[in-house]
């Protein structure tokens, strides 16, 4: 009975987490979504952080199960990737992506070329779920999951060849 009245009183006075009202509903991809998701793959193919930046609400976030840490604001995030995803002499061409959906928003598959060994090819990184403003304007929240056997959940191979 304890349990019983613990489960009534949590449901009377707890409505669960609220999905803010700033993301956009999960949706089919429309052409301006498409266009921004083009916008984001082109910058990060490029290693482009000022064109990421520019794609991100100034309180958008990044997190990477299961590391624990939370990023919150644009350049805070653009300084992460700097330092900590874009670094080294071959980062223009060191990243592919191929899209997908995950949890009824774009997802992206994210596969790094190693630069000591660029024959290679592309390794998987990440998952990557991108979740939008309600404008479509800009990005709002990143989510990088790091376990790149997760890739393979949703359709995307394993490795990418180099060229």
């Amino acid at each position: 009975s304890v349990l019983h009245r613990a489960r009534t009183t949590v449901a009377k006075h707890y409505a669960g987490p609220q999905r803010p009202a700033a993301l956009a509903p999960a949706h089919d991809t429309d052409a301006a979504t498409r266009h921004l998701l083009n916008r984001y793959v082109h910058a990060w193919e490029t290693a482009d952080i000022a064109g990421l930046v520019s794609l991100l609400r100034d309180d958008a976030t990044l997190t990477m199960p299961p590391i624990p840490g939370w990023y919150r604001g644009a350049p805070v995030i653009g300084l992460l990737l700097a330092r900590g995803v874009f670094i080294g002499p071959s980062q223009k061409t060191a990243w592919r992506i191929l899209p997908t959906r995950a949890n009824g928003l774009p997802a992206l598959g994210l596969y790094r070329r190693l630069a000591e060994d660029p024959a290679a090819g592309y390794q998987p990184f990440a998952l990557q779920l991108v979740e939008f403003d309600a404008s479509g304007q800009r990005v709002a929240a990143l989510v990088n999951f790091l376990n790149p056997k997760l890739l393979a959940c949703f359709g995307l191979p394993l490795s990418l060849p180099a060229n």
